[in-house]
């Protein structure tokens, strides 16, 4: 059985580069703002990707808050490409023409521009009116340039029943990609009541994301789900037929192939983390090919942590250990009880029964903001 320090190559690292943002969405789950936050210098960042590329790390995604709003992100970029390593970048708009040849001039090989819905729901999940449009405008700037354009988009209450219309809209715009991921309520999330998900909502929700992948990949747009959707109901072979050679979930991945570093330098095995509580070392004291080797809280998805709750009695438990910790750290505290997921919604279906989630009322905790939730179970 594989172990945290069990030698294993380091594929990516995700760094978030800055918090500051143009705009406000209801679901961001870093609570990236106009105020001026802690940001990792160039030098601390050049360092960094050194350390990564150094063990074996060949793409570096860079996000935030928005990276162009730092005024040395053009460097940022040619310091990745200057390693030999792949540069891609996440943004939610707000990049012209000339921006977007500098950033291809720089080294960037790809670029991801997030959308979350058809036109009225996209600008008023993002606060912005006109966001949309916006994010239009970046995806032909890109292209325009030569830099190949992909999108992502995170399901929430409010939106998933419009992915089908945004499919639409995405399937005319050239893109090499398309990622979906479930929303997790933390930090302004964590307070958006209307737009939590309810476990029971993933009797729905999966059938339409995978109808949507599939319709996709016949118009030639590859459609990922990402590894917080999902698992083993009926549909798990679309969910998983871009990421998994078994066709099924593997359980957490935090920390087996990839990294995150947040822009207060806080290690942790996946960008979803609130690495202020459940990183494992900073860049400012440790060395990341220490942290890498040794920390178990780094390599997360190596730890066979046992499942828990309904998880504990599940046929798939020894496989899928609960599924995404970042959810069920976020939703209950803990890892290895993840109530977002299609099986557990089908198997309680078939006893008449749903699963609620119910805020406790303390306060969010962490850097990001948690709201800590008990689970009811009712008849439906």
């Amino acid at each position: 059985m594989a172990t945290a320090a069990s030698p294993r190559k380091l594929k990516s690292a995700v760094v978030e580069t800055t918090l500051r943002c143009d705009q406000a969405c209801r679901f961001c789950g870093s609570n990236a703002g106009r105020g001026a936050r802690p940001e990792l210098s160039l030098e601390r960042l050049r360092d960094a990707f050194e350390q990564v590329v150094r063990l074996g790390a060949d793409t570096i995604e860079l996000g935030g808050g928005e990276v162009h709003l730092r005024e040395d992100w053009l460097e940022i970029i040619g310091a990745v490409r200057a390693l030999g390593a792949t540069c891609t970048l996440v943004t939610g708009g707000g990049i012209d023409e000339a921006q977007a040849r500098r950033a291809r001039d720089a080294g960037l090989a790809r670029v991801g521009v997030s959308f979350d819905g058809p036109p009225e729901v996209h600008d008023s999940l993002r606060g912005l009116p006109g966001s949309f449009d916006r994010a239009r405008r970046t995806v032909d700037a890109f292209r325009k340039a030569g830099v190949p354009v992909g999108s992502n988009t995170q399901l929430n209450a409010r939106n998933w029943r419009e992915l089908p219309r945004l499919a639409d809209i995405l399937l005319g715009e050239g893109l090499y990609g398309w990622q979906v991921q479930l929303m997790i309520p933390m930090g302004r999330a964590s307070t958006a009541r209307n737009l939590w998900l309810q476990p029971y909502e993933m009797l729905d929700l999966v059938p339409t994301v995978a109808s949507v992948i599939e319709r996709c990949e016949v118009a030639g747009l590859r459609v990922i789900a990402a590894c917080n959707l999902g698992y083993f109901g009926p549909h798990e072979r679309w969910l998983r037929k871009f990421t998994s050679r078994q066709g099924h979930t593997l359980g957490c991945g935090a920390g087996v192939r990839t990294i995150s570093i947040d822009s207060d330098g806080n290690l942790a095995g996946c960008s979803a983390l609130d690495a202020s509580l459940h990183g494992a070392g900073n860049l400012q004291t440790d060395s990341i090919a220490e942290r890498w080797e040794n920390a178990t809280g780094l390599r997360l998805g190596l730890v066979r942590s046992p499942a828990w709750g309904h998880c504990a009695s599940c046929y798939y438990a020894s496989v899928c250990r609960g599924g995404c910790s970042a959810t069920s750290i976020a939703l209950l505290g803990r890892r290895g009880n993840n109530p977002y997921c299609h099986h557990r919604a089908l198997d309680l279906a078939s006893q008449g029964q749903r699963e609620r989630l119910v805020p406790l009322g303390s306060g969010p905790v962490g850097r990001r903001g948690y709201t800590r939730f008990e689970l009811v179970r009712e008849v439906c």
